[in-house]
C-alpha cells in the first residue's frame, strides 16, 4: 500500500510562502514605543527618547519636569547652534556647578 502525502506539495510551498510573508510583515512592523514623536531638523525624536529625558532630568534637578519642557532640552541637544538664549543654562547654575 502506497502513502500518499497529507497535503500536495504545491500547496505546502504555497502555505510555506505565506507563511514566511506573514512573518516577514509582523517583524517589519514597528513597536508604538519607536514611532516619531516630532521631528527636529530631520531627526526623529520618539517616546522612549522623551520619557529616558525626563528621567534624567528628574534625576539631576530633584524634580518632576514638563512634557513641554523635555522637548525644548531635547531639542537644544539635538540643534546645539539654535538659539544660545534660550538653550543655555543660566548662570549661575553654570557657576554652582563649577565650584
Amino acid at each position: 500500500m502506497i502513502k500518499t502525502p497529507a497535503l500536495p506539495i504545491p500547496f505546502r510551498r504555497l502555505a510555506f510562502g505565506a507563511a514566511v510573508a506573514f512573518l516577514t510583515a509582523i517583524a517589519m512592523t514597528g513597536r508604538v514605543d519607536a514611532q516619531a514623536i516630532v521631528l527636529v531638523n530631520g531627526d526623529p525624536v520618539t517616546q522612549f527618547d522623551i520619557e529616558q529625558r525626563a528621567k534624567l532630568i528628574q534625576l539631576s534637578s530633584r524634580r518632576t519636569p514638563t512634557r513641554n519642557e523635555v522637548v525644548e532640552e531635547l531639542e537644544c541637544t539635538i540643534i546645539p547652534g539654535r538659539g544660545r538664549r534660550r538653550c543655555a543654562a543660566p548662570r549661575n547654575d553654570v557657576s554652582e556647578g563649577m565650584g
